[in-house]
């Protein structure tokens, strides 16, 4: 945790993505809390970290295959154009998942159609946030 907010003070994002601390997989909890507590001490003022104190202004999540449930996200991207090449990166991994064959690419699949079909694209990502989040400019919101 001290290691990550030493590297968030240096690197100073302006936003965090992690893992969304909803998930069976051990590894996959401990490295959104490891990026949530790392968050939160990087902004501390009285510690022997090096580097000024520092908290990223945006914290966004994503969301695990591992629960198999739909999350309410708060916001969501479009994928369409680089939904395949998604798909092809988590698929080189599929001997970890244990699903059926094919089963993980339906999942996958008609998640990003479910999230999409809710933005009127083809493919949706959904991100998550544990805060409300900015908008600095409403323009920003209107589709392309």
């Amino acid at each position: 945790r001290n290691e990550l907010a030493r590297v968030l003070r240096q690197l100073r994002p302006r936003l965090v993505f992690s893992m969304l601390p909803q998930d069976q997989h051990p590894d996959h909890l401990a490295a959104a809390m490891l990026a949530q507590n790392a968050r939160f001490y990087a902004k501390f003022t009285k510690t022997d970290l090096p580097g000024e104190p520092f908290y990223p202004p945006l914290f966004l999540q994503y969301a695990g295959s591992h629960l198999r449930r739909v999350f309410q996200p708060a916001a969501i991207v479009d994928i369409s154009p680089t939904f395949a090449i998604k798909l092809q990166a988590v698929l080189t991994y599929r001997s970890q998942f244990g699903w059926r064959e094919g089963a993980m690419r339906d999942w996958l699949t008609t998640a990003a159609k479910f999230y999409g079909a809710k933005i009127g694209v083809e493919y949706g990502e959904p991100i998550f946030s544990p805060e409300e989040l900015p908008v600095w400019d409403p323009v920003h919101l209107l589709p392309e």
